[in-house]
């Protein structure tokens, strides 16, 4: 959803997350996330240099295990603030820029349309964990079980180097 900036009012604009259509797509891609609810709002408002956008939502679904590949459920909540700015600050003929912390919490758009849709996975990516595991007791234990043809024997990425050792 692209929303241009000259359309954002003095009061700025809400929209509403749904797992409809754009967002649950957005949302499904950005956390490789089956999405069962997702419910929030993104307030965007006009800045001096750009735009700000404040996200609020919660999204779950189920997640694929990171140790042991099994569907685990997992909800990711974003509560968070970006910045964005036109492009064209980043052009002005300097070879070397000296960064302050606060610019690298900053995001870049073409100063004329915002697309939301990129703000969202933004978002949820930042606020989603690392690695999703399970809390079965037995996770990790199907990983790498896949068998080399050696009487069920697992094929381990690492089992060339057990004779170096």
């Amino acid at each position: 959803m692209q929303v241009g900036i000259d359309t954002i009012g003095p009061k700025g604009r809400q929209v509403q997350l749904s797992p409809s259509s754009p967002w649950g797509d957005v949302v499904a891609s950005s956390l490789d996330l089956t999405v069962a609810s997702l419910d929030g709002t993104l307030d965007v408002k006009r800045t001096a240099r750009g735009a700000s956008v404040v996200i609020r939502a919660t999204a779950s679904g189920t997640h694929l295990c990171d140790r042991c590949g099994q569907p685990t459920p997992l909800s990711v909540e974003v509560d968070t603030t970006l910045a964005y700015r036109p492009s064209a600050e980043l052009d002005d003929g300097q070879e070397e820029v000296e960064l302050s912390e606060g610019d690298l919490d900053v995001g870049f758009f073409d100063g004329v349309t915002l697309d939301l849709t990129d703000v969202v996975a933004e978002g949820f990516a930042l606020a989603a964990p690392d690695r999703v595991t399970c809390d079965r007791s037995d996770c990790g234990d199907t990983v790498g079980d896949a068998s080399d043809g050696q009487d069920g024997a697992s094929s381990s990425p690492f089992a060339a180097l057990k004779d170096l050792l």
